[in-house]
């Protein structure tokens, strides 16, 4: 990953938010993010933004209202097609970037490239303890790594960088350190 790119200014958030990029393929993954983000119970202040591949902008739009309609507000945001620039930004200024794994043959076998992206933000990367993870990743201290891939476990990383911002801002820069040593 070339982590020159991410060398960018934060904006200025109005409001915090977590983040999720992948495949709408992965459908049973999309759906663990949005569960996992509800069961959260947060007033809707902290937002849940899932930058999405594989859809139109049209179908992308339906998605993300057809998600709203069991919220009191529109917490959720989804983007698709956007610029690499664009992705850069958004990457850099969430609270945590997300990216759990499946303990299935093809999680565990693979590493994603995605997540020396995620590092290159400097911000808290939130997954589970599937493949690879735990042979690079201590918990508390590099990423947030929940042991199961179950929407408690994994909600419960997500609640920690909430409940402790500075801690989680340590553990991303600690992440960010670690990824310019082996990514």
């Amino acid at each position: 990953c070339d982590f020159e790119k991410f060398n960018i200014p934060k904006g200025n958030q109005e409001e915090p938010y977590f983040l999720y990029c992948g495949s709408i393929r992965y459908k049973e993954v999309f759906n663990f993010i949005i569960e996992s983000y509800k069961s959260l119970n947060v007033d809707e202040h902290t937002k849940l933004y899932m930058i999405v591949s594989g859809g139109s902008k049209k179908e992308t739009a339906q998605l993300e209202d057809e998600i709203n309609k069991s919220f009191t507000t529109q917490p959720i945001k989804l983007y698709t097609n956007i610029p690499y620039e664009k992705l850069v930004y958004l990457y850099t200024n969430a609270i945590a970037l997300l990216i759990p794994l499946r303990p299935t043959i093809q999680d565990t076998s693979r590493f994603p490239h995605k997540i020396g992206e995620y590092l290159a933000s400097g911000n808290p990367v939130v997954t589970t303890a599937v493949g690879e993870i735990m042979n690079y990743f201590e918990d508390g201290k590099t990423a947030l790594v929940a042991d199961n891939y179950d929407v408690a476990s994994f909600a419960q990383k997500m609640r920690y960088v909430i409940d402790n911002p500075e801690k989680s801002v340590e553990i991303g820069l600690n992440g960010k350190e670690l990824g310019l040593r082996e990514f």
